[in-house]
């Protein structure tokens, strides 16, 4: 149990240094800027480096998706890991939709062509253009409903992420959040942001904080003990 319980954190890290492939952008000639562009632009058709940025994704994506199956086979006899359970299910969905983002790649870049962002504004792109949206859409979506999840927690049992994690976790919460509250901000008439591209790298940045503290806990955690201290609580023994 305890070899299972490691290998779904290792992936989880994994998952994380995958989904951080778009910093090789300081090393590459993209000619795409940081500062106002979408990282989804880097792996667009006809970038330089597309399949790399891509393959970033689906590595990423796949890696997640597997610790998250392997956690949940973990606990699918644990009762009182209800909340952990729905957490990993959500983390498994947000590697799903990464590497439908990977095999959705979009068709233009809008942030550097007026005519790309014309044609996107009018839905006149191709439908992988527009699937790509959704599937970002989703991806962000399950992420964050998965950490609130874990930090909404109720603490009837011990919890395996700990004060110590949780604090961590929260905090760098409440700044992903306000990061991906401005990157949303950014699509709305009128709004014109000039930075929009390093906001949305600040927040890609703590997601993968987020997921290297939530595997740094799940790998030292004891997933029975919840078990037992539920199960002493109602004055049973472990196993009745």
């Amino acid at each position: 149990m305890r070899s299972a319980r490691r290998v779904s954190a290792g992936l989880m890290m994994l998952g994380g240094l995958f989904y951080s492939v778009w910093l090789l952008e300081l090393l590459l000639p993209t000619k795409l800027s940081p500062r106002t562009s979408y990282v989804s632009e880097l792996g667009a058709n006809g970038e330089p480096h597309a399949l790399l940025f891509r393959m970033g994704d689906t590595l990423a994506g796949v890696s997640m998706t597997v610790a998250g199956l392997v956690a949940l086979l973990l606990l699918r006899r644990s009762p009182s890991w209800r909340h952990e359970r729905w957490a990993f299910r959500l983390l498994a969905l947000f590697g799903l939709a990464t590497v439908a983002d990977s095999l959705c790649p979009m068709s233009c870049v809008a942030t550097r062509d007026a005519e790309c962002a014309a044609r996107e504004a009018s839905w006149q792109v191709p439908w992988t253009h527009l699937a790509h949206t959704g599937t970002s859409t989703v991806a962000v979506t399950a992420l964050g409903v998965a950490f609130a999840v874990l930090l909404w927690r109720r603490q009837r049992v011990r919890c395996w992420i700990g004060w110590e994690g949780r604090m961590v976790l929260g905090a760098l919460f409440v700044l992903w959040l306000g990061l991906l509250a401005a990157t949303l901000a950014a699509h709305l008439p009128g709004v014109r942001m000039d930075m929009m591209g390093l906001v949305q790298r600040g927040q890609l940045l703590l997601t993968t904080a987020l997921l290297m503290v939530l595997a740094w806990r799940w790998w030292g955690s004891q997933p029975q003990q919840a078990t037992v201290v539920a199960d002493q609580r109602v004055g049973q023994q472990p196993g009745q």
